[in-house]
């Protein structure tokens, strides 16, 4: 999961999320202004649920994203004049192999279930570093925070591959690909600022195909991994716990 949007009051503090769960639990980081990154590690063992929290330093994304988006359409434009011509018929493969990873994900809920928790710790986190406050982590995660999440890369996949698909009409492979995620981010965020639009609620509802809601035992464990984070990045309240 990585994106640059969070839905809170602003100026933030917290502006990325980068994450991604395993059978194991997940790991993250809330990437801070400052050029810092909290960095967040849940994992289930045979003695239970151990978190490892801490913070880094972080590299920010572009300051001017646009610049880099018109250098790689530039890029993808050049590519019918050195890398051959198009290739139509691999305009069905993105939605091919989304398609493909939906199904398979199926069968494993429980990192579904995690994928879900990484997103309410993460934007819990992100809320906590921007100034929000809460007294119980635990009622806090499981009912102030959803499940699905501007910042999955599962809606950047499924923007880039709706993209994807005309260009390959008119480009070669080798400047759709980069071309399409550049585009899909923008449309995502597009998406994400027009609440009432057919492409918000279509993102949403794909995002749920690679999400379970997570067990007490989960959110209680996710409970633990927000106290530990935020007293990372510096807690300044101890809270009712």
């Amino acid at each position: 999961m990585q994106t640059k949007g969070l839905e809170k009051t602003s100026p933030k503090r917290a502006v990325e999320l980068r994450g991604g769960a395993r059978f194991w639990g997940f790991f993250g980081e809330v990437i801070l202004r400052e050029g810092k990154a909290v960095r967040i590690v849940l994992r289930k063992g045979k003695e239970g649920w151990q978190v490892e929290t801490g913070m880094r330093p972080a590299r920010l994304s572009s300051e001017n994203p646009h610049l880099l988006l018109a250098l790689t359409a530039l890029f993808a434009l050049s590519t019918p004049w050195w890398a051959g011509p198009p290739r139509p018929e691999y305009a069905l493969v993105p939605a091919l192999v989304f398609a493909f990873w939906a199904v398979i994900l199926q069968l494993f809920p429980q990192v579904l279930r995690h994928h879900a928790l990484e997103h309410r710790v993460l934007e819990a986190v992100a809320r906590w570093c921007d100034g929000e406050r809460w007294e119980d982590d635990y009622r806090y995660l499981a009912e102030k925070v959803t499940d699905w999440s501007w910042a999955c890369g599962s809606v950047l996949f499924a923007a880039a591959a709706l993209v994807a698909m005309p260009l390959f009409l008119v480009l070669p492979p080798i400047g759709v690909l980069p071309l399409a995620l550049a585009l899909g981010d923008e449309l995502r965020a597009w998406a994400q600022s027009r609440p009432q639009s057919p492409l918000h609620r279509l993102f949403l509802r794909i995002q749920l195909l690679f999400l379970r809601p997570p067990t007490e035992e989960e959110l209680r464990a996710g409970a633990m991994a927000v106290r530990r984070a935020t007293e990372a990045c510096g807690k300044l309240e101890p809270g009712g716990r």
